[in-house]
């Protein structure tokens, strides 16, 4: 306990009556954890960047199911120590789940994925059969 605390009891109490929306922002706070993206199109690829900050590389996952690229995080809360007391924690589990629907015209096989500064970027070429039709 600490030394606020125990001089002060009831400030504990009173900060738990004070907040009655705690848990309406918390749920709020979990919603602006989407990563916000950007899709761009080049004349060989389809570019995807994802601001994914705090995430490591082994806490996303990236699949490809047919058109939809799917994005998804997951990171765990880590555990407090015997001998710490945890004042403040806002850094909890947070996870998140975005997909994108992209056209027939790309190469699945050659998608990297790289991740710098918090932001991940995602490279799909496009298929290389697709090409233009003159009419004779």
């Amino acid at each position: 306990m600490s030394l606020v605390q125990r001089l002060f009891p009831e400030l504990q109490t009173l900060s738990r009556l004070s907040d009655p929306f705690e848990s309406e922002f918390k749920s709020l706070r979990q919603l602006s954890q989407l990563p916000a993206i950007d899709v761009k199109e080049t004349k060989e690829a389809f570019v995807v960047h994802a601001d994914v900050p705090g995430f490591a590389r082994e806490e996303i996952d990236i699949s490809l199911n047919g058109p939809v690229l799917a994005l998804k995080g997951n990171k765990e809360k880590k555990e407090e120590k015997k001998d710490e007391t945890q004042h403040i924690q806002e850094r909890i589990q947070s996870s998140f789940y975005r997909s994108i629907t992209l056209p027939e015209t790309f190469a699945p096989e050659n998608v990297k994925a790289s991740l710098k500064d918090g932001i991940l970027e995602i490279t799909i070429p496009k298929n290389a059969v697709t090409k233009k039709i003159t009419i004779s």
